[in-house]
């Protein structure tokens, strides 16, 4: 809900003024314009433009992600008794863990009026966050909180139904009744309400490989809201036809929806929805579907096309895949240049299988100088993030002293590493390597365990131990 609250802020501090510029800039994603905008209604003194300001810092829309900066302008427009932003300061606290804080201004925001702001305090009072459990204040909040729901909905207010759906769910405020919970869903007609209902039913219901309950429920607002054109619902549809979860096992259907959610490409107003999706989900899904044949005609140019997608847009696991695609030719024309440039990128964004890829790039020279000390550099960065096969290889380089001095002390270290993450090559190297300290015993050992596992090397190495015992 806190990204919610942030959005609905942000609606209501565009009505006037600079506001309206800035909600055709923030719409447009033109977020330095917007949040300059924000600043002139800021020094005006309003409240909603302070907590928005926030929201920018907190998001990192416009300007680099700061949480200081965010807590500052949430707390400016706190003061000024902004219910709003005072549940979204709240919450903030709530999520890094500073259950007092949060619980002092959910208090604040309670005695406000804030209907949020009652919620949390009932659920911190009956959880003992960040104050002493209290059921009795817990309960008094629920009900209050019950009550005011309860009027709203049947008044037709389309957020008070979702709440009072979800309150009867989980018997907050009132005796648990499902009957009336699935009735309150029912009634909602709003889209965004409608999405709301779909997420709250997956958390609820939705488990693929589990026993499922109420998946019909499930099938039929996912199918409702998919048609509708979200982008979430036609991802989540796919997977509901690829696993067969609710509707009968359908490749062709499945690859149907996730190629609508990609081409979907976020064109609702950011503004208009509480979820703010990354398409880059879809756009790999597809990627993978072209590349493997799932559900449509295998087709590589068409993958790499949809793997660039997600790439450029930030996707980091798959700027990793880019890499590796052109790196070896798999699916593409082999180009280090290209390789190099994917690897780096995702590398630097803390990418263990990149590291590792782009380590491999220098310790051969492909496509770059030989250059075993930068090789090195990238390898230890990936093994220190549990890479079995970087952790093998910084063994190596300190067995063979490339790019490091020799030392066969942090060279077992290392093998020993990249084994309990289950290399199983690095048994018989780290066996050669106690062979050639003469402790046979350790080498046998762990030479026939790595040729129990039907590792060719630990083979080749068991059969010699086997001859030179006759």
């Amino acid at each position: 809900m806190k990204s919610l609250l942030l959005i609905i802020i942000l609606i209501n501090s565009l009505l006037a003024g600079n506001y309206e510029e800035a909600k055709k800039a923030f719409t447009k994603k033109d977020y330095k314009n917007a949040i300059h905008l924000f600043r002139l209604s800021a020094k005006e003194g309003n409240s909603d433009a302070e907590c928005s300001i926030g929201s920018m810092y907190d998001y990192g829309w416009g300007v680099l992600k700061d949480r200081e900066q965010a807590l500052q302008w949430y707390i400016k427009s706190a003061m000024q008794d902004n219910k709003e932003c005072i549940y979204t300061l709240a919450s903030n606290y709530n999520s890094a863990n500073e259950t007092k804080k949060a619980f002092n201004w959910f208090k604040k925001g309670a005695n406000l009026g804030s209907e949020e702001c009652q919620d949390a305090l009932a659920f911190a009072y009956y959880n003992g966050t960040g104050v002493a459990k209290n059921l009795k204040k817990a309960n008094y909040w629920y009900k209050k909180i019950f009550q005011i729901f309860k009027v709203k909905a049947v008044n037709g207010e389309e957020p008070a139904m979702y709440q009072l759906a979800v309150k009867y769910h989980k018997g907050e405020g009132t005796v648990k009744n499902e009957e009336q919970s699935r009735y309150w869903f029912s009634r909602l007609t709003d889209e965004f309400w409608v999405k709301l209902t779909l997420d709250n039913l997956y958390d609820r219901s939705y488990k693929v490989g589990t026993k499922v309950q109420n998946i019909e429920e499930v099938v039929y607002w996912t199918k409702l809201v998919a048609t509708s054109g979200d982008q979430l619902a036609q991802i989540r549809l796919s997977k509901m036809y690829t696993k067969g979860v609710g509707v009968s096992q359908d490749k062709q259907k499945a690859f149907y929806w996730m190629l609508k959610a990609a081409r979907n490409d976020g064109k609702e107003e950011i503004i208009t929805f509480a979820y703010i999706e990354d398409p880059n989900e879809a756009y790999t899904a597809v990627g993978t579907m072209y590349m493997d044949g799932l559900g449509t005609k295998a087709d590589k140019k068409k993958a790499m096309f949809w793997y660039l997608k997600a790439g450029n847009n930030g996707a980091i696991a798959v700027q990793a895949y880019l890499g590796y695609l052109y790196l070896t030719g798999v699916g593409s024309e082999k180009s280090y240049t290209k390789a190099k440039k994917w690897l780096q990128l995702s590398a630097k964004k803390g990418s263990a299988r990149s590291q590792y890829y782009l380590a491999g790039m220098y310790y051969g020279g492909k496509g770059v100088l030989q250059d075993y000390k930068t090789a090195m550099q990238w390898y230890l960065l990936s093994a220190n993030q549990g890479n079995a096969r970087a952790q093998f290889q910084v063994g190596l380089m300190y067995r063979k002293g490339k790019g490091v001095l020799k030392d066969y002390e942090e060279a077992i270290k290392w093998y020993q590493a990249a084994i309990e993450n289950g290399d199983i090559p690095s048994k018989c190297f780290l066996g050669d390597l106690y062979s050639e300290q003469h402790k046979y015993k350790l080498a046998k050992k762990i030479v026939q365990e790595g040729y129990s596992d039907g590792e060719e090397f630990c083979k080749t190495v068991w059969e010699y131990y086997k001859l030179s015992e006759k």
